[in-house]
């Protein structure tokens, strides 16, 4: 009687395995992760990507905002930059933003403690600073005459990318403060996965925008994509370096576009009427959230990384900061 009763122990147990292996092998199970983005009143808010629900992290209304790969959170308010933790407790001031300043850009490096962020002037002059970590006095990276839109960590965390209006792109050694102009007229940096390339747009002479990727361990540059007077915009990387999401004006509105850096072939993921924008990958490479007006309403939309299954997520979305952030 035992026996038998150890038998059938073991056969549920095999069946329960073999079934919860069925679901992990067809996709049944969804690795749950956290998009964060503001609400219509500008609150931060954490949407969990399996449960569908978003909770507030943040009550007080925010400009700008960054999440660390710790999930530990860069806020900006009209008159603050502060650190938080990842439940948006035990608030650290940064800096003061004082009447005729205000914050362009802010980002956190991806070990989570170095911060950057770009302070624009009543002059027209746009400072970069650097904190090493959230306790330490903030220090002078650089300065631009033009508006710096874009601060992007590279993934060993010893350079910055920093987009300025008009000027173009240039890299900053952490270490040397030194800042190197690496393209005119550029804008949008993106880094590759493995750090070891540089992606950012270029204006063509017909109105349109290419992509073009620089080579640090060269020094070359190449131009990926050559379409004239179309006009490309928000690209983003995929976790594993073999795709670029991007958005694409080359339609009647704008839609998400996925291009294959092995052959450089270009498929457009979403095909929809509506205006699609600002895609952002999962964590683990295999879906892209965006924003979308469909539906008469702007949402936020996740889908597959080939584009099937889009579904909706909310439509909570702040009109003025179209900002997601997916860890």
């Amino acid at each position: 009687m035992f026996q038998l009763i150890f038998i059938n122990v073991g056969v549920f147990f095999s069946l329960f395995f073999a079934c919860l292996l069925g679901v992990l092998a067809t996709g049944g199970y969804t690795q749950s992760y956290s998009i964060y983005f503001l609400s219509a009143s500008e609150q931060l808010l954490m949407l969990d990507t399996h449960s569908r629900i978003a909770h507030p992290v943040m009550r007080l209304p925010l400009v700008m905002f960054d999440v660390a790969p710790s999930q530990t959170l860069l806020l900006l308010t009209n008159y603050q930059l502060f650190y938080a933790d990842a439940q948006g407790d035990n608030r650290t001031p940064l800096a003061e933003v004082y009447a005729g300043d205000y914050v362009t850009a802010l980002a956190f490096a991806p070990d989570s403690t170095q911060m950057v962020f770009a302070v624009s002037g009543r002059s027209g002059v746009t400072s970069v600073y650097w904190l090493p970590q959230p306790t330490d006095r903030y220090e002078r990276l650089a300065s631009y005459s033009g508006l710096v839109r874009d601060l992007a960590w590279s993934p060993d965390g010893k350079m910055v990318a920093v987009g300025v209006n008009r000027e173009g792109v240039y890299l900053v050694d952490i270490a040397t403060h030194e800042s190197r102009r690496l393209a005119v007229r550029a804008r949008n940096p993106v880094w590759s996965p493995n750090g070891e390339q540089l992606l950012f747009l270029l204006p063509t002479n017909v109105d349109g925008t290419d992509f073009y990727v620089h080579h640090l361990t060269t020094g070359d540059t190449d131009n990926l994509t050559r379409q004239g007077n179309i006009h490309h915009e928000f690209p983003a990387w995929s976790p594993d370096g073999s795709h670029i999401a991007y958005v694409s004006l080359q339609y009647q509105q704008p839609d998400i576009e996925l291009l294959a850096l092995s052959d450089l072939e270009m498929q457009n993921l979403t095909q929809h009427p509506a205006s699609d924008s600002r895609p952002v990958w999962s964590p683990d490479g295999g879906k892209i959230a965006f924003i979308s007006d469909r539906h008469n309403q702007r949402g936020i939309y996740i889908m597959n990384a080939d584009g099937s299954q889009i579904e909706f997520l909310t439509s909570d979305v702040s009109r003025k900061n179209l900002m997601l952030v997916w860890r």
